[in-house]
């Protein structure tokens, strides 16, 4: 009986035994598996901590590489306005301005040349980011390097090809008439042309309706539109005019009539009061100051700030108050109301020629050259002319100040407007009649030129607007939108549509007198083409009996001959000073 209960023991020890051997096996496995688990882990872990780093310093890379970047095209950009005369000066600028946006001097480094061309900067920046986790692997810094370019464009030149600007006849009552293009005597034994107008500038408290938009401080005629009568001109702007010399070989600078010296009305340089704020009934007149000041822009022709002086009419033709009483050149309709003094304590004085001797006086320069500067090193020149200042005791005059300019020298001198220009028109009889207008080369291809026309149309009988192209190498009249200001319109009535499209001219005054554009800005915009000029190469902007390529004309067709002041600009739409791509 025993040995069934021996063997029912045996049976169940050997299974538990085998029970156990399983189970110890089991865990002997999972401990295992474990064990491999958490060296996957780590080593997982140890990627994922890697990838992580990495994409931190990437980000860290990445972010101060804008900011680098950033700092590239500031410095370009604010030192490319010394070029090309100052490197230097360029290079310092751009390091400075590059600081203040990020640029640290103590880990990077700055390089700026304008080898790519004159009127560019390019600016290049490597610098070393200090990285984080990446260091595990060695690598304790990225190098990293940005590059921008910068250039400017050149203010389009204005109202010449030639080496003189505002050139017309010194007209005298028994022969007003002045053929486009006759002959005049010009300084230093020279000959120049006739090309229509006078260069202009008007005193300080001319009104603003006049035609001269910038210099007069009052704009006392207009109760509509965007001007409000007795109030300041809203394009007051004191700065003056400017005009580029280019003197190849170098030479001297004249301004013909440089002095105020009224004549008879649109006669002689045409010099006259406008107003006299009421004189009617008894004048103040006030004396008239013009400032004539010249500067070398070589070395800097976008930032008049670093342009040094090199010759000022001082005070010249300060505080002039005089007519010509010749009667030469006719005889100022209210030279009758002229007081012996002025309201501001000057005597009058007559101009007449050869009436005041000394070349010390501004009168004597009368209907004469005077030479701002002779013997001029070869360069480009800035002529900055300029009316009294709101403060002066003057700054009440009431003028119109009528010029001409020219350069002598060798090589081929040239004389032309810069940005903005004020100019006397004088139309005789009835016809058409071309005025230069702007130089637009074909690298100028696809882009959009805008013509500003300040005042246009004070005329008394009809009167015609056209821009004619060059384009083809012949003068054709341009397609144009256009639109202009709220004064449009409100003087004298309509003459014309205040904006319009796909239009080739502007009735700028109409039988019945009325002038849309009087007191108002006229702003003309024209879509040059693809393939406007034919190419750089081989240029095709050259109408047959021009001088130079490019120049765009304004022509006027009257009824009757007239004369009116007028401003004028013209630009090529976009930022002068940009960022240019590098390819």
């Amino acid at each position: 009986m025993s040995q069934p209960l021996i063997r029912i023991r045996l049976r169940g020890r050997a299974r538990d035994m085998s029970e156990k051997s399983q189970d110890k096996a089991q865990i002997d496995l999972t401990a295992k598996e474990a064990g491999q688990i958490i060296v996957v882990f780590a080593v997982m872990l140890t990627f994922l901590i890697g990838m992580v780093g990495i994409g931190i310093d990437v980000t860290f890379a990445w972010r101060n590489g804008l900011q680098i970047q950033r700092a590239a095209d500031a410095g370009a950009l604010a030192g490319v306005v010394y070029l090309p005369g100052d490197l230097t000066s360029a290079k310092a600028e751009a390091a400075s301005v590059a600081a203040q946006n990020g640029y640290d001097s103590s880990n990077s480094t700055l390089a700026a040349n304008n080898d790519h061309d004159p009127h560019q900067l390019d600016v290049t920046i490597t610098s070393s980011v200090p990285t984080f986790f990446v260091r595990l692997f060695g690598i304790n810094s990225w190098t990293i390097t940005r590059q921008a370019r910068a250039g400017y464009q050149l203010p389009v030149p204005m109202g010449s090809p030639e080496n003189f600007y505002g050139v017309y006849c010194v007209t005298k009552p028994a022969n007003t008439a002045c053929a486009n293009n006759a002959a005049v005597p010009g300084a230093a034994s020279t000959t120049v042309y006739s090309h229509g107008a006078w260069g202009a500038i008007q005193a300080t408290g001319t009104d603003h309706a006049q035609g001269d938009a910038s210099t007069p401080l009052n704009d006392r005629s207009r109760s509509l539109g965007s001007n409000s009568a007795g109030g300041t001109n809203p394009d007051f702007d004191p700065s003056g005019y400017n005009y580029a010399v280019q003197l190849p070989s170098g030479g001297s600078i004249y301004i013909f009539d440089p002095t105020a010296c009224a004549v008879g009305d649109q006669l002689g340089t045409g010099d006259h009061w406008n107003d006299g704020g009421g004189w009617e009934s008894g004048p103040l007149v006030y004396s008239v100051s013009t400032y004539y000041k010249l500067y070398n822009m070589t070395g800097s022709p976008l930032n008049y700030t670093l342009q040094p002086l090199v010759a000022s009419s001082g005070s010249l033709f300060q505080q002039e108050y005089q007519y010509d009483q010749s009667g030469t050149y006719g005889t100022p309709s209210y030279s009758g109301n002229l007081k012996a003094t002025s309201a501001d304590g000057i005597a009058l004085k007559d101009c007449h020629d050869g009436n005041i001797t000394d070349p010390t006086k501004g009168g004597y320069w009368h209907d004469r050259w005077w030479p701002i500067a002779t013997g001029l090193a070869a360069g480009t020149y800035r002529i900055n002319i300029t009316s009294a200042s709101i403060n002066a005791v003057n700054a009440k005059a009431t003028f119109e100040n009528d010029f001409s300019i020219e350069a002598v020298g060798g090589g081929a001198p040239r004389v032309y407007g810069l940005g903005e220009i004020v100019t006397y028109n004088i139309m005789q009889g009835s016809g058409s009649q071309s005025f230069y207008l702007a130089q637009i080369g074909p690298e100028n291809a696809g882009k959009t030129l805008e013509i500003d026309l300040f005042d246009i149309g004070d005329i008394s009988g009809t009167g015609t607007l056209q821009i004619r192209s060059p384009d083809g190498n012949a003068y054709n009249n341009a397609a144009f939108s256009y639109t202009s200001d709220a004064n449009c319109g409100q003087t004298a009535g309509s003459s014309d549509n205040c904006s319009d499209t796909s239009q080739t001219s502007i009735v700028a005054s109409d039988s019945s007198a009325h002038h849309s554009f009087n007191d108002s800005w006229l702003t003309i915009r024209i879509k040059l083409p693809a393939t406007y000029g034919c190419s750089i190469a081989t240029p095709c902007l050259k109408p047959s009996g021009e001088t130079q390529q490019g120049w765009w004309k304004i022509q006027y067709t009257t009824s009757a001959g007239a004369n009116d002041t007028t401003t004028w600009m013209v630009s090529l739409i976009g930022n002068p000073v940009h960022l240019v791509p590098i390819n």
